[in-house]
């Protein structure tokens, strides 16, 4: 019996051998749970460098268009995109940069446009990169390695310099002096006379020794911004406006030809159809004074935006006008079909104040009335509207050029637009005091400019800022200047006091298209 109870207490418990093997299982378990452990912390590495070498090629492939842009060469690019990737946690990356045809790349022709096509600046980047494993390393993988690549291309420009080239252009607003500094030159009003302003523009448009002024500013501002624009690549042009528009330089030439056409811009010296530097005829004329109006920007903006839809055409581009203007709107063109008043159709839309009294299109402001914030619908065949006036006409091209196609009821074209206001007409009316600012301070306002709607003076900054926050997204009924004094820049629009100002304003408006572009 006692045997046999010894017998069955040895049964309940292991040997040592079992023991000894439970052991050894639950070890080797322990490895093989570490080693699905190092297994899953090796291939979360791998996922995160990957992930983040994606990343980091994404922005590489937009840091190397950027460099692109602004004409670095194809050694720059690469160490952009290098200097990019490593910034990203990436360390000793292998990187290869793919252009059509810059040097100092590899050259990739999948990446050049048909020949008929504009030139595209399109960039490849790819990268590899090692991955050190902590658990592979022990079975004889020290790396892994992970690649990724990212194509990139910088967005081209297609951009319309409006420039007036109205008699403003030719006396510093409010020096009214020609030449800058001096006084003996002055083409002003008060300085010649009005008969002679013309005689005086003429002399300064053919003068070497004294160019006209802010004229000559004017072009060295519009020659810095075409110096940031790329040839074969971007695309620039140059519409000009007193009365009469005109593009004298369409979208798609050399960008050096650009710089000339700017050069050969000239102040208006005279009326259409009349001889250079004579006083337009019509001055002398009671009643027929405003047929001498020399600011058409209505039509400047109708020539604008005949720019976009010249071929070839680039949708995928960033179309953007940057319009200068001394501030007036006393012009527009004619009606595209007679509408039954012969001056107007002749001469373009300047209604009566009075309807019954024809002379009254001399009272000021000449061809608008003080109905800024009533815009007034276009008359058709017939004088439907009496009157829609020169403002009425610069609103409605504005609006189609900035407001986007299908929105706000609008079918517009879309174009990113910059204004800028120079000097002290396009922020005072006639006769008002003047402090420059910012803000500007005008005094003694000519009750005839103020609008009726609103009691704001009725000047040509209205009509810039409208212009501009059209212009800024699209949508007329956004203003990012609504509460700004005048004279302030907000939004898309500038003022220049005089023209020393512009240079830094046209290569602000440059930085900003950049940044767009980059962002």
């Amino acid at each position: 019996m006692k045997k046999t109870g010894m017998s069955s207490r040895t049964d309940l418990h292991p040997s040592k051998h079992e023991a000894g093997q439970a052991i050894i299982i639950i070890a080797l378990g322990f490895v093989v749970l570490l080693a699905f452990t190092g297994l899953v912390v090796d291939v979360a590495r791998v996922f995160v460098q990957r992930g983040e070498l994606r990343r980091a090629v994404d922005a590489a492939g937009l840091a190397a268009t950027g460099q692109f842009r602004t004409g670095a060469t194809g050694a720059q690019i690469t160490q952009a995109a290098i200097n990019l990737i490593r910034s990203h946690g990436i360390s000793d990356p292998s990187v290869i940069v793919q252009t059509c045809n810059l040097a100092g790349t590899t050259f990739n022709s999948a990446l050049c446009p048909p020949p008929d096509q504009p030139a595209r600046k399109l960039v490849h980047v790819s990268a590899k990169a090692d991955v050190s494993m902590m658990f592979l390393q022990l079975v004889g993988i020290p790396t892994v390695q992970v690649a990724a690549d990212s194509t990139a291309e910088a967005a081209a420009v297609d951009a319309v310099l409006v420039l007036d080239t109205s008699e403003s252009q030719a006396y510093d607003p409010p020096s009214a002096y020609a030449y800058n500094g001096d006084a003996t030159k002055g083409c002003g009003p008060a300085d010649v006379g009005q008969d002679n302003i013309n005689a005086c523009i003429y002399a300064c448009n053919n003068s070497l020794a004294h160019p006209c002024y802010p004229l000559e500013k004017i072009k060295e501002a519009a020659k810095a911004f075409v110096d940031k624009m790329y040839q074969g690549y971007d695309r620039i042009a140059v519409v000009t406006y007193a009365r009469n528009s005109d593009s004298p330089y369409p979208l798609g030439l050399s960008l050096y030809d650009a710089k000339n056409q700017i050069d050969a811009m000239r102040a208006n010296d005279h009326f259409p159809g009349e001889t250079p530097g004579t006083p337009c005829s019509y001055l002398s004329i009671p009643g027929e004074r405003w047929i001498c109006g020399s600011s058409n920007p209505g039509g400047a903006l109708l020539r604008a935006s005949q720019e976009f839809s010249r071929p070839p055409l680039r949708p995928d581009a960033l179309w953007v006008v940057i319009f200068l203007s001394s501030g007036g709107l006393n012009a527009t063109d004619r009606p595209l079909s007679p509408i039954g008043d012969p001056l107007t159709d002749l001469y373009g839309f300047c209604p009566p104040k009075n309807p019954l009294d024809l002379l009254t299109r001399d009272n000021p402001p000449p061809c608008r009335d003080q109905q800024w914030s009533v815009h007034h619908p276009a008359p058709m065949i017939t004088m439907t509207s009496p009157l829609y006036d020169s403002e009425d006409y610069a609103f409605d091209w504005a609006t189609y050029l900035g407001e986007k196609p299908g929105e706000h009821g609008g079918g517009g074209l879309g174009v990113l637009v910059y204004t800028i206001a120079l000097g002290q007409k396009a922020v005072c009316t006639t006769g008002a005091t003047y402090s420059p600012g910012p803000p500007v301070v005008c005094g003694n306002w000519n009750p005839a400019y103020v609008d009726l709607g609103s009691n704001l003076p009725n000047t040509g900054e209205l009509f810039l800022r409208y212009l501009a926050a059209v212009g800024d997204d699209g949508n007329p009924a956004t203003d990012p200047c609504a509460g700004f004094q005048s004279g302030v820049q907000c939004g898309n629009y500038y003022f220049a006091p005089s023209g020393n100002e512009l240079l830094g304003i046209f290569l602000q408006i440059a930085g900003r298209i950049f940044t767009r572009l980059s962002g």
